[in-house]
């Protein structure tokens, strides 16, 4: 028995001895009307404590008098009461704690003061523990103690995820981007690119977050068109006193400061919000605006400045309205190096391309929350969240080309822009209609608008005659430029109705409907500039000397799109393709207590999905509308068993689907240096079968150490497969008849030793699997009437994505001295081996070798309301590498180093 136990029960028997029979007990329960267990419940300057037991019920025995009742829980900062206690006398309470508001409630005349937030680490634990289903939390604590700027950086810490290098694709427990889901305040939110389902995690900056939960197991009221898990991202809200903070940054890459020159395109601005054009009459004379030349830019150190304020205004005697806004602006200069490859089934190389990257991105993020508590019972509020980016790649390839450039003298640049603007409004609102009723409904609209504009790239080579550089001119798109532009409007909402039963209410029945309308729209013009002649001189520094009015008068090139010259009748009519999706789902969900240790949730969604679109592109065009049309019910069951105050088992088994993109259907292709996509209209879902089984042990307040072994077993499962080209082009397909994936994950939160005022403490998780995913030509075959037609080196393969180990451990340190604290982190992760695409014709899997990265984020808090963060990112500079299995071997396909990352920051709160 503990030391601290013994006391207690010591302390008690003298109590009830002494004192008889006078003191308080009562019940605590949150605002929701849910038992409150595990409640510390102190009298103030004395050893009388006692915790609530499961129920939220206590009793504790104390001398006749007036005494301050102290109330000690995770989620609530500076709870206390003052109390009256008669001889031979109880006084019976009842105590709610509001998790969301700081306000005085005069309780029976006992006064309760709380501060509730969930931005703190140990109350992340705290809702682990008490919540029904399994969830994983990450607060904002935890996100600024390690660095983490913005949310795929802080997913990809989180047990079982993966970010994929180079992309902005997330994959949680082996399953890759199409397999997951984000939403935003429970609301869904449309992706950036038309290659994802889901929006670029990076876009949002840790600065408008509360916190982060990945749902990897399902239930009724998340959709039903996930398997790996829904990432929810809860935007801040004002509480406490008002304030306006101020913070200012900066940071550098090593390879950039390095470079004697950092290179971007013309046509482009500081602040990323220059939008190019395309000219209306591209194809009947040289009538671009922006030059082909690259700019220098000195002195590439990237810079931030965040402005945060909040204030809370009381409306009538009940009401209170709190503001919340923060407007922040960041860029980054990244630098990198390394080669590109094609390799074929004999382990040549059609092309050898030694690489430079210069990378400059933007994000101008600004969110605006407005919560307005009318009374104790009733509460609305609105979010405006307005996101803006962009990222310029210049990318510099020299060397071998098959058939073009075979003296390795090729030279391709390649001038890249995209940019980014989501607006999302939400309105989101929640009633207790008594104490059994809570009625919420949500409604919102969200915007988007992503674009190529001006996309450039040539393509030349030493001539053999010595007379220097010289165009190729072998295809249309040896010199191009790209315009893309994808539009998005959804309307997304909800409503949902719990009714508390029992006695204690300590079981809920939900019954909610939710909705979603999507419209997306993508077009892309390629404009091809075709030299004529075989010995064009070119002038690698100034292609303006080649490219303009002069020379196309003189029809040194001809300027066409894939459809043809200004003389073909529409020339420009753009590669384009058109989607709709329309969601409709009701569910139910009971949330039982069986008893004291046992609770069931047990739920059920029906989920109606209608997926058109049509295209006309440069391989296809449809003649009516490809539909989908799916009807799903999808049951699921959670189950808890709480073993005792720090242990729970925990089970859960659902059934989902996933739908294929629209992208990944559209037979578009879409055109990179050494890779090329298009869809497959063949297309059609996965069905996913889910189980979980996870052991929890809850130390102390904050601490945690837990168990799970999930499985999952893909019907019909969807991959990206590499096909049989010159061009190293891949396609998707429903590879085979089945997929599974099972494996478990550790999870650990631990104070290692406290001293006076500080602690070194540690929070680190891992992740085994295994996977395998049947590989079947003949099926890929038949289904898409011989569109995709694969040739697989085996029969069974590892899915795509998956890797068979991950790992995150973090070292940390705080330490206060007066006014001054100090927060140090060390974060370690490992990333194991992934394939990136499927082998075709033994030309052999891509897969990405194992990172191991190693970051230090150090806080300094000078006083209350001055701070300073160091960071230092990246330090191992691994390389990012990937190899292709062809039959000679493994081969390096790709690598590339991205320097290590050093910044500075200082907040100032006013």
């Amino acid at each position: 028995m503990h030391k601290k136990e013994l006391l207690t029960l010591l302390l008690s028997g003298y109590s009830l001895f002494v004192f008889a029979q006078q003191g308080i007990k009562g019940k605590v329960t949150d605002d929701t009307r849910q038992a409150f267990p595990d409640c510390g419940v102190y009298v103030e300057s004395t050893n009388f404590f006692t915790r609530t037991d499961s129920l939220g019920n206590f009793t504790l025995v104390i001398p006749p008098g007036e005494h301050t009742i102290k109330y000690i829980a995770p989620d609530f900062l500076h709870l206390a009461e003052k109390v009256t206690v008669t001889k031979d006398y109880f006084n019976d309470e009842v105590i709610i704690l509001e998790k969301e508001e700081r306000e005085e409630k005069m309780i029976e005349g006992i006064t309760v003061v709380g501060q509730a937030s969930n931005k703190n680490e140990a109350n992340m634990v705290s809702i682990q523990k008490k919540s029904v289903e399994m969830v994983e939390n990450v607060s904002a604590v935890q996100l600024q103690k390690q660095g983490v700027g913005n949310v795929a950086s802080a997913v990809a810490k989180a047990t079982g995820t993966l970010r994929q290098a180079g992309t902005g694709t997330i994959f949680i427990r082996g399953l890759g981007e199409r397999y997951n889901s984000t939403t935003l305040n429970g609301l869904s939110i449309p992706s950036n690119d038309p290659e994802y389902k889901n929006i670029d995690l990076s876009l949002f900056k840790t600065d408008i977050v509360e916190y982060i939960g990945l749902e990897k197991v399902f239930s009724s009221r998340i959709s039903g068109d996930v398997a790996g898990a829904n990432i929810n991202i809860t935007s801040k809200e004002h509480r406490g006193k008002a304030y306006v903070k101020v913070g200012l940054g900066s940071s550098i890459n090593t390879l950039a400061i390095s470079q004697g020159s950092f290179w971007q395109k013309d046509g482009t601005d500081f602040f990323g919000f220059r939008d190019n054009k395309m000219p209306a009459n591209p194809l009947t004379g040289y009538n671009f605006t922006t030059s082909w030349n690259w700019r220098k830019v000195n002195n590439p150190f990237s810079s931030g400045l965040a402005l945060e304020a909040g204030k809370s205004f009381n409306i009538g005697q009940d009401g209170k309205i709190s503001l919340f806004g923060t407007l922040s602006f960041d860029n980054e200069y990244v630098y990198s190096k390394g080669f590109e490859k094609n390799i074929n089934a004999q382990g040549f190389a059609t092309k050898n391309l030694s690489s430079q990257k210069y990378d400059y991105s933007t994000n101008t993020t600004g969110l605006t929350n407005v919560a307005y508590k009318i009374n104790a019972k009733n509460k609305i509020s609105y979010n405006l969240l307005f996101i803006h980016t962009s990222d310029q790649t210049n990318r510099l390839m020299q060397g071998y080309i098959k058939d073009i450039a075979e003296d390795h003298t090729g030279q391709i640049k390649r001038a890249e822009y995209k940019l980014s603007t989501l607006w999302i409004n939400q309105l989101l609102g929640e009633h207790n209609l008594s104490d059994r009723w809570i009625f919420r409904w949500s409604a919102a609209y969200n915007d988007l608008e992503s674009k190529t504009p001006d996309r450039q790239q040539t393509t030349v080579k030493n001539s053999e005659l010595g007379t220097g550089f010289i165009f190729i001119s072998n295809s249309d798109s040896d010199q191009n430029r790209y315009f893309d532009e994808l539009q998005e409007k959804e309307y997304t909402g909800g409503i949902s109705l719990d009714y508390l039963f029992g006695k204690d209410k300590e079981s809920k029945i939900t019954l909610g409907y939710q909705g979603r309308d999507k419209r997306r729209d993508f077009e892309a013009t390629q404009i091809n500039f075709k030299v004529q002649g075989n010995e064009v001189k070119a002038d690698i520094n100034d292609f303006d000397s080649f490219f303009n009015q002069d020379n196309f008068n003189s029809k040194l090139y001809w300027i066409r799109t894939f459809r043809g010259n200004s003389g073909v009748p529409n020339a420009l009519l753009p590669s384009q393709f058109k989607g709709t999706q329309t969601i409709h789902a009701g569910f139910a969900n009971i949330e039982y207590k069986l008893s004291d240790k046992w609770i069931a949730q047990i739920g059920a969604r029906i989920e109606t999905v209608t997926q058109k679109i049509n295209w006309d592109t440069n391989l296809s065009a449809s003649t009516e509308d490809k539909k989908l049309d799916k009807t799903k019910f999808l049951p699921s069951l959670n189950l808890k068993y709480a073993v005792n105050d720090r242990n729970n088992l925990r089970f859960a088994s659902s059934k989902t689907y996933t739908m294929p993109q629209f992208k990944e259907i559209a037979p578009f292709y879409y055109e990179d240096v050494t890779e090329i996509s298009f869809g497959n209209p063949y297309l059609y879902p996965s069905d996913n079968y889910n189980a979980d089984l996870k052991w929890e042990f809850f130390p102390k307040s904050g601490e945690v150490f837990s168990i799970a072994a999930f499985g999952k077993y893909i019907k019909n499962p969807i991959a990206k497969l590499t096909i049989a080209s010159s061009a190293n082009e891949s396609s998707y397909a429903n590879v085979g008849d089945w997929a599974y994936v099972y494996g478990a994950e550790i999870e650990f939160r631990k104070d290692i030793f406290k001293f006076e005022r500080g602690k070194l403490y540690t929070f680190l998780n891992t992740t085994l699997m295994n996977t395998k995913s049947e590989l079947n030509e003949d099926k890929v075959k038949k289904e898409t009437r011989n569109f995709i037609n694969p040739s697989f080196d085996t029969d069974e393969d590892e899915l795509q994505g998956a890797s068979r180990l991950l790992a995150n451990a973090n070292l940390g340190y705080n330490q206060k001295i007066g006014d001054i604290s100090l927060d140090a982190v060390l974060s370690y992760s490992y990333i194991g081996q992934n394939i990136y695409s499927l082998s075709y014709g033994k030309t052999g899997n891509l897969v990405d070798q194992d990172l191991h990265l190693l970051d230090f984020n150090l806080k300094l808090n000078l006083s209350k309301n001055t701070a300073i963060k160091i960071s230092m990112k990246n330090l191992l500079n691994p390389k990012y590498e990937r190899m292709q299995k062809t039959p000679v071997g493994d081969l390096t396909q790709e690598y590339y180093n991205r320097g290590r990352f050093f910044g500075f920051e200082i907040s100032q709160q006013l």
